[in-house]
């Protein structure tokens, strides 16, 4: 990277790095930070940095190094690690580098003006699907002075999911329908037969008792009716004794 790159450093060491300098005094070791632009500017990237102790003969401290590694060589390093289309983003709605510019040009038209709204989001890009991480860059206080998204295609991750949840519809269908099948042989077996038999043989019962009730009623009306046939001859009869009575005694009045 070249001067033009990198950020302008003060004269004095600006308070917010007093401890991570005092730390590696104390321990000894190497530390990294990001850095941004202590005059607040926004129009300059952040620098990964890393500081470290100078000592001499005797390792008495007698000064520190800082080594700063620019944006434009920190960010494709990123990408590159990670396999994702990697940018930096100051502010709400400006990335300052970018991998690919026209993808994140069209990931800030979807996103809106206000990008660090959206942490995690999928965006549908000339027919493909991009899943876009936004991460806080902090410096050695914890102070956020940037914002690193990482983008990768999520096209086939997509398309197997959308295979996956059709398949699991399908599934959950199939069982819906087998299970209802299943109910149905229970209940058929169970219930349904049983009671069928039931009312079958409650219905044979009931004609068979309907059959009896009509031949006693038959029976009676023919008894009646023998009876009364009876008691018609018997008339008769009686009729016939009386004219026969009637008779001798008019023979006899007319003997004497």
């Amino acid at each position: 990277s070249t001067d033009e790159d990198h950020l302008a450093r003060p004269s004095a060491l600006p308070e917010y790095l007093y401890a991570v300098f005092k730390q590696s005094s104390e321990d000894f070791l190497n530390h990294y930070f990001f850095r941004g632009n202590d005059n607040n500017s926004a129009d300059t990237p952040i620098e990964y940095c890393g500081v470290a102790v100078v000592t001499d003969d005797d390792d008495n401290i007698i000064g520190y190094v800082e080594v700063a590694l620019a944006a434009k060589a920190w960010i494709p390093s990123t990408a590159t690690a990670t396999n994702c289309i990697a940018a930096l983003s100051i502010d709400d709605n400006t990335f300052t580098i970018t991998t690919d510019n026209d993808l994140f040009s069209k990931i800030k038209e979807k996103a809106g003006q206000n990008l660090v709204s959206n942490d995690s989001q999928v965006y549908h890009i000339d027919k493909k699907h991009y899943h876009a991480d936004r991460l806080p860059i902090t410096d050695s206080v914890g102070k956020v002075v940037s914002w690193l998204w990482l983008s990768k295609d999520y096209t086939k991750q997509i398309a197997e999911e959308r295979k996956t949840l059709l398949f699991t519809a399908i599934l959950v269908l199939a069982l819906f329908v087998v299970s209802m099948a299943v109910t149905v042989i229970i209940l058929r077996k169970g219930i349904i037969l049983p009671l069928t038999d039931i009312i079958s043989r409650l219905t044979c019962n009931f004609n068979n008792l309907f059959s009896i009730s009509h031949s006693v009623t038959d029976s009676s009306d023919m008894l009646a009716e023998g009876s009364s046939q009876q008691a018609a001859s018997l008339e008769e009869t009686a009729a016939a004794l009386e004219e026969i009575s009637s008779s001798a005694s008019q023979n006899a009045d007319r003997s004497h």
